[in-house]
């Protein structure tokens, strides 16, 4: 027989054990076991309303008192969706445990991912790295505290910006995590979902990381103070947009697939699947597809000598990538592209045996 409500005192044991976080198929994060407890007080103090009874006829009630707030205001759909995410969760939770057998909660319709989903913020690489020295650039009149925190937040977001990591991967390392002296310079990290990795430390950073190597936390500034840094910084350049740590992780992987790096290397690097890297961090990039809508002569025409020479010589970079010539040097001289390109070891040895 099927089972499709809770209620009463098994309800309330159910809800009791979920909040603890100890029945689960994995280790809950602190930051996850945070979230269920604020939905769980919510979701509680509706049930007592309706004599704890947990259906799906209760459940959608409880969805329909969410979409106001306090105030009288209507809730962000945003919010809603994540209500309907914890609920569904929970009922799950339930079935696993037996203590239903029916997924009532899937019948109740998210909002549309149209109305939910932000519109994705993707500056240039240039920009961003340019915001992360305005904002945490201390100022004439600021403290001894304000300038380390200051300090603390250049360092992180760097970090961030140069590993791909998730914030929540970075702000829990601890100083035990770092090994600047192994064969190749790496972390440890825990990903989403509690797995141990390691990954490289970028070349540039393992000074720093070798002075970090003994401390408690590796970094000494929360969240919020590294987006405030850098949405600073994006304000001194005149760009308000309210971005977050999560765009720098989008930024890397852009960059590296731009870069020529293959989709399963980023994913391996950032601890996603293909299918993952390829819907929510790559999907939104639009640059290939702007060098097909802007190669045409007409547009060609509307540009000023120097941009179309930009152009050229980016394509002319493009197509040396990834050939026998080491680096190629492309410089303007009397109007005129000048091209410098040293040899591989191989490359020469090519070209003397053609002499």
């Amino acid at each position: 027989m099927e089972t499709n409500v809770l209620e009463g005192e098994k309800l309330k044991q159910a809800i009791a054990i979920y909040k603890s976080g100890k029945v689960a198929k994995k280790q809950l994060r602190a930051e996850t076991l945070k979230k269920r407890k604020k939905f769980l007080l919510r979701f509680e103090k509706f049930l007592s309303t309706v004599d704890w009874v947990f259906n799906e006829e209760t459940a959608r009630g409880f969805i329909g008192s969410m979409r106001t707030r306090k105030d009288g205001k209507p809730s962000a759909l945003t919010s809603i969706k994540t209500y309907i995410g914890d609920l569904r969760a929970f009922n799950r939770w339930c079935i696993d445990q037996r203590y239903l057998s029916v997924h009532f909660t899937q019948w109740i319709p998210k909002p549309p991912e149209a109305e939910t989903m932000p519109e994705p913020v993707l500056l240039q690489g240039d920009i961003i790295d340019k915001a992360i020295i305005l904002g945490t650039t201390p100022g004439r009149f600021d403290n001894k505290k304000t300038r380390f925190i200051k300090n603390e937040s250049r360092i992180v977001q760097q970090f961030l910006r140069k590993t791909g990591r998730r914030r929540s991967e970075v702000f829990t390392l601890r100083g035990s995590d770092l090994h600047p002296d192994d064969v190749v310079p790496s972390y440890w990290y825990t990903q989403k979902g509690g797995k141990r990795t390691s990954r490289p430390i970028p070349a540039d950073m393992i000074d720093e990381m070798r002075k970090r190597q003994h401390k408690e936390k590796v970094f000494e500034v929360t969240p919020e103070t590294t987006i405030k840094h850098l949405r600073d910084g994006l304000k001194a350049q005149g760009i308000d947009e309210k971005i977050v740590n999560h765009t720098l992780r989008k930024l890397f992987a852009i960059e590296r697939n731009n870069h020529g790096e293959t989709i399963y290397d980023i994913a391996q690097v950032l601890g996603n699947t293909i299918k993952i890297v390829e819907r929510h961090y790559l999907s939104n990039d639009i640059s290939k597809i702007a060098d097909t809508v802007n190669n045409s002569m007409a547009i060609r025409n509307g540009l000023s000598i120097e941009k179309n020479i930009d152009t050229a010589m980016k394509n002319l970079r493009n197509i040396f990538k990834g050939s026998r010539y080491q680096k190629v040097r492309l410089n303007m001289k009397d109007g005129m592209i000048v091209f410098e390109i040293p040899l591989t070891k191989e490359g020469k040895k090519e070209l003397e045996s053609s002499e």
